[in-house]
């Protein structure tokens, strides 16, 4: 009789983790059929840069992506060496999907990317997080991609990164491209 108790426990034990795995796997694809119109209305709740939006981009960044785009953003993260093709190197400012006819990406293409990940790659949607999370993201990508262009070209040393910058620096760094639009959404 204890067996049979024991024997139902971890039955259902089982059963109830395997209805959740199921669930976890399954709702960023309930996600996936979202309507244009659906994506426009996300898109415009873009918020302000601030340093509290700065700083969860930062801390979700280096909780989520750094593993593989590495904590500078170069593409050479610990898990890097697995992956086929290699993540991104944001430093490069080199975007796949892009929407402007100059082939660089808007910050909407890069909440886009975010939001629905990158097809043939590793890397996941991320729907699960708020629209305010995955714009913080993008935020800090441009953060990093901006540093790296300024450290190429000699206006940053590694050490004032390191040390931390002025907010007024990075919130210019992070809008840089703000005046970049995208192509229209086809009707």
């Amino acid at each position: 009789p204890e067996h049979a108790d024991g024997a139902r426990r971890l039955s259902s034990i089982t059963a109830s983790v395997t209805i959740l795995v199921g669930m976890l796997i399954a709702a960023p694809l309930l996600n996936l059929a979202c309507t244009k119109q659906e994506r426009v209305t996300r898109l415009a709740t873009k918020p302000l840069v601030t340093p509290a939006v700065f700083e969860t981009g930062k801390r979700l960044y280096e909780k989520q992506c750094a593993v593989c785009h590495g904590v500078t953003g170069s593409g050479n993260g610990p898990a890097a060496y697995l992956l086929y093709p290699k993540p991104r190197d944001f430093t490069q400012g080199e975007f796949r999907l892009v929407s402007t006819d100059t082939m660089q990406a808007t910050d909407e293409d890069l909440f886009l990317t975010v939001t629905r990940g990158m097809p043939g790659s590793a890397m996941p949607p991320w729907e699960l997080l708020s629209p305010e999370q995955r714009w913080a993201l993008v935020y800090y990508v441009r953060y990093l991609e901006e540093v790296g262009e300024e450290q190429r070209s000699g206006v940053l040393t590694e050490a004032e990164v390191v040390q931390g910058l002025p907010w007024s620096k990075v919130e210019r760094l992070v809008t840089a491209h703000a005046a970049e639009q995208p192509l229209p959404l086809p009707s």
